[in-house]
């Protein structure tokens, strides 16, 4: 190896001054920028790509020449150096990991002839555009002492999936789970001769400047190898130490796992259902009371529908859990097929998430004082994965996500089978239900949808890049499939820049109509055009920029008309942030007189930069706002209001929300009536907006997922899943809408009490939604509650309710949905025995004169003087959608016994006027007796009044006897037919 410079002498005196800062025998570099961001670990000197080795320095880069560019790297053809943004909640590493220098340049120390060990660190903690790719070698003294190869697909998932698949384990090591595996170290020993060693990362091919990405180099004599290696321990110890102290970890387990069964403690585990949209926890706690509740689901044709199990072991080492399901088998003796129920598994994250009280409580007890709303880090049930088992920990809750997918035609409304987890060396079998509301719901009217990026890592290999536009169509796929009805592609699919270039607009137009999409497409790519134009056009108050501007949108509509796909473009990204309203408004101005005939609207999060923009562009998408970094708005003014969204279309602009709420609330009867104001579209951030590895959620620049509905290869979140269920709310909310609106001018007597029940039904819940998206109810916010969600038991009623008024309309009886309702039945409701009061009135179980069940009700008339009633409390008042009420008596006499049943709507008790009342006279003969009475067009037995269905108030039983009379009643029942 030829050596240039001074002597082995001058090299040790050199190297005396480098360690002056380190222990004697160990000497340290740390690589990194030396403008802006520069960090530096206690005890490293310094390396950036402006040290050049010379004897003098003792150290630096050897051959690299030219000037300092400084960007977003710092870059020295072909060195670039890059520190990772690490404020706040934001990256987290330690100054050793945060910054490097890559390009695979040669980096030469001083060193006297003789043997040392030499240790490597090589990583990025990433970001948008960079993960560990491509291939690089490390070599010392040019001898290789380490590699990576990811310069394939199939050599790079490997660690590219490593967190989706693996086994969660609870309290892992976070720092060695996850920041570790992302900086590789390498370690040999070698021997220097001619004054100098040489290092190098060399790249052998991937992304440019970074690849290699060298952190650290660590040097120390073969000699001093126990203290050298104690000051490596004291490194990691320290970079640990960092990560530990900026990450607060709850410890999630619940010490108290509730009050179990007898039966769960026998087989070692307790598992009940939980309904999906109930925050799901590591600690729910939960006990004999929620073990038998049932596993049920309400599901349309061609819908699907989750049903959630929580599964909690009770003993030490409890191993595999396992979730099978059988065939769903109808009512009718059809059989679904095995796909019908899909099982997965929810995967706990550690989150980076705001304290609630139950963790400012679990730290508490380990002497950890923080306050609620402090950036901690928390095991979630997050993501779901594709297998139906887990490997259990003691009182560590786990959930199995079971997803029925109802084909489009079903012979039965009732489907059952069961459902069997199995762990522990015992079974719990959970019967599963299935009702199928027999309709097929249209799709959503307006344009829902996520913002969409494509996934980079197919375009960086060889062997994959040829599937990017496969995986593109699957994800779109994905995103129809679950209600979604646009597409808002951010980047990717843009116009060719040089001849030849693949014209990715037009092939993503040609896969938006082939998957199906049914509104306008939203064009995001377009939205930070107005910050990125070449600055010697000047700005957008400048002729010359204005018509480079308006070029691009119209080579985009060019296309767009040719393939006849209407598309709304966005001009703007919410300019609130940085105090760039004026320029947007500006640029809103040029549209409207320049582009007036395309459809163009703006990402808008504050109410200056909305009102300036509204008048100008067809639609305007917005949040509820906020003050802004330069306080332009006032901080209480939220935008997601009534007022706000009606102000905004008197504007002449189409009102839309973007970012402004995900979840099932959010996405389904939130929007729904804001639809009614004129709310447009609703856009949210984001399908998949991960960092580079996607599933550590520690990486990159950003924490966690930023915001990711959707990750890589299509694995859907807890959340993307409740975001479907809101969309499926809107379009049943939208089905019982056109059903309103069909039949509003019926002259069929029972279609005219449906419609005005399911309108009473639709104003009910829709006043139940405030007017305004903000957890309290005043703009100053005091005040009551107002609400961003509901709970999952009130959305299920919501929709249950809706699904039974759609069946009305239709005609289709399907049960626990629009089927009988038990009015007077022995063996129905939490108090049969109470569902009819009266003197005469006995209930008597196991009773050989029930017709239905074992219970009924005897009623003994002495004389044939009283009466058993039913006051004020029938479990259904509303008798409207009901075609007949039907009911049994049994006449143990030997004789025709005559019984009167007296009907009272709602005027007729308040008035006390006995003419009002309709009567039905039975003749019972002796034996059981069954009778139908019409309800459609009811009137008084007395007078010609139309009786009111809306509020059946009372019914009584009286008898036209004169001497003593007994009779059983049982099953009396409002029916569909």
């Amino acid at each position: 190896m030829e050596r240039r410079g001074g002597t082995v002498v001058l090299a040790v005196f050199l190297i005396a001054g480098l360690w002056s800062s380190a222990r004697a025998d160990v000497l340290k570099f740390d690589f990194g920028r030396s403008d802006r961001q520069a960090r530096l670990m206690a005890g490293f000197t310094q390396v950036t790509v402006k040290d050049d080795y010379s004897d003098a320095n003792g150290y630096g880069w050897i051959g690299v020449q030219g000037e300092v560019k400084a960007a977003w790297l710092e870059e020295r053809s072909p060195l670039a150096g890059c520190c990772r943004r690490s404020g706040g909640a934001q990256c987290g590493l330690d100054d050793l990991a945060c910054d490097y220098v890559g390009g695979g340049g040669k980096f030469g120390v001083k060193l006297a002839d003789g043997k040392y060990v030499v240790w490597m660190m090589v990583g990025d903690w990433g970001a948008y555009e960079f993960y560990p790719r491509g291939k690089y070698t490390v070599l010392a003294e040019d001898k290789t002492i380490g590699e990576l190869d990811h310069s394939t697909y199939e050599k790079f998932k490997k660690d590219f999936w490593r967190h989706r698949d693996d086994v969660y384990k609870h309290d892992e090591d976070l720092f060695e789970k996850y920041v570790e595996p992302r900086f590789r170290t390498y370690q040999a020993e070698v021997d220097v001769t001619g004054g100098r060693l040489e290092l190098q990362v060399r790249k052998d091919s991937g992304p440019g400047s970074y690849v290699g990405p060298l952190n650290a180099v660590v040097i120390f004599p073969v000699a001093e190898k126990q203290a050298g290696e104690e000051e490596l321990k004291k490194i990691r110890a320290a970079r640990k130490d960092f990560f530990q102290k900026k990450y607060t970890v709850v410890d999630m387990k619940e010490s108290y796992v509730g009050d179990m069964s007898a039966e769960a403690g026998r087989r070692g585990f307790a598992a009940w259902p939980m309904a999906y949209g109930t925050p799901l926890s590591l600690s729910n706690r939960g006990g004999r009371r929620e073990e038998p509740k049932p596993l049920t689901a309400m599901v349309s044709l061609g819908e699907m529908e989750p049903v959630v199990i929580l599964v909690r072991p009770l003993r030490q080492d409890p191993g595999k859990f396992t979730c099978t399901v059988g065939q769903l088998k109808g009512d009718k003796g059809d059989v679904l097929p095995q796909s019908t129920v899909a099982v997965q598994t929810v995967k706990p994250w550690e989150m980076i998430v705001s304290a609630d009280q139950d963790m400012v409580n679990k730290l508490a007890k380990k002497n950890v004082r923080v306050n609620v709303g402090r950036r901690v880090v928390a095991a979630i049930p997050y993501f779901l994965v594709d297998r139906n088992w887990f490997e259990g920990e003691m009182r560590l809750n786990r959930h199995f996500w079971l997803t029925v997918k109802m084909p489009g035609r079903a012979l039965s409304t009732t489907y059952k089978t069961n459902v069997t987890i199995s762990g522990m060396g015992a079974e719990h079998v959970m019967p599963l239900t299935v009702t199928v509301v027999p309709i097929k719901l249209a799709r959503a009217k307006q344009a829902v949808s996520v913002n969409y990026s494509p996934p980079n890592y197919p375009r960086w290999f060889e062997d994959s890049k040829d599937r990017w536009w496969e995986l593109v169509e699957k994800d779109l796929q994905l995103q129809y499939d679950y209600g979604m009805t646009t597409v808002a592609p951010l980047g990717g699919f843009g116009l060719p820049r040089n001849p030849g270039d693949e014209n990715r607009w037009e092939k993503f137009i040609n896969l938006y109509q082939k998957i199906g999409f049914e509104q306008v497409l939203v064009q995001g790519g377009t939205m930070s055009l107005y910050n990125r134009m070449p600055s010697d056009l000047g700005s957008p108050w400048d002729k010359a920029w204005q018509d480079a501007y308006v070029k691009i949108f119209r080579d985009y509509e060019a296309v767009a008309k040719r393939l006849g796909q209407k598309v709304i473009y966005s001009i703007g990204d919410e300019t609130t942030n940085s105090g760039g309203e004026a320029k947007i408004i500006k640029v809103g101005e040029i549209a409207k007189e320049r582009m007036d005939d395309i459809d163009l609207m703006s990402d808008i999060n504050g109410y200056r930069e909305l009102m300036g923009l509204a008048p100008n562009l067809d639609a305007c998408g917005f949040n509820n706002g906020w003050s802004g970094s330069y306080g332009t708005n006032r901080q209480e003014h939220k935008l997601m209001t009534r007022d706000v969204i009606e102000r905004v279309k008197s504007l002449g602009s189409a009102p839309w929300f973007i970012n402004g709420g995900k979840g099932r609330y959010p996405y389904g009867i939130w929007f729904w009536k804001t639809t009614k104001w004129g709310q447009r579209g609703k856009i949210e951030w984001h399908y998949d907006a991960s960092s580079v590895d996607h599933f550590n959620p520690f990486d990159g620049t950003s924490t966690n997922d930023f915001g990711s509905l959707v990750l890589p290869d299509q694995v859907s979140t807890v959340l993307f899943e409740l975001c479907r269920e809101g969309v499926d709310d809107l379009r049943y909310l939208q089905r019982l809408d056109d059903l309103i609106e069909k039949h509003k001018d019926t002259k069929d007597t029972f279609l005219q009490g449906v419609v005005a029940r399911a309108s009473y039904v639709r104003d009910f819940w829709q006043d139940c939604v405030a007017d305004r998206f903000t957890s309290t109810g005043n703009p100053d916010g005091s005040g009551d509650y107002a609400g961003k969600a509901w709970p999952p038991d009130r959305l299920n009623r919501m929709r249950r309710e809706v699904a039974k008024m759609i069946c009305m309309f239709e005609g289709k009886v399907v049960s626990g949905v629009y089927d009988e309702v038990a009015l007077v039945d022995g063996d129905t409701g939490n108090r049969p025995e109470r569902q009819i009061g009266g003197r005469v009135k006995t209930f008597e179980e196991n009773s050989e004169h029930a017709t239905q069940g074992k219970n009924c009700f005897k009623l003994t008339f002495k004389g044939g003087k009283g009466y058993a009633d039913q006051w004020g409390r029938a479990p259904e008042k509303d008798w409207r959608g009901y075609r007949t009420l039907k009911l049994d008596i049994v006449n143990p006499e030997p004789r025709v016994v005559k019984v009167n049943l007296n009907l009272r709507d709602q005027t007729a008790a308040n008035l006390g006027n006995w003419a009002l009342t309709h009567r039905e006279q039975f003749n019972c003969a002796p034996g059981k007796n069954s009778f139908t009475i019409p309800l459609v067009g009811m009137k008084s037995s007395d007078a010609d009044h139309e009786f009111d269905l809306s509020c059946l108030f009372s019914f009584f039983f009286t008898t036209s006897e004169e001497q003593d009379t007994t009779i059983y009643l049982d099953n009396m029942r409002l029916c569909p037919r």
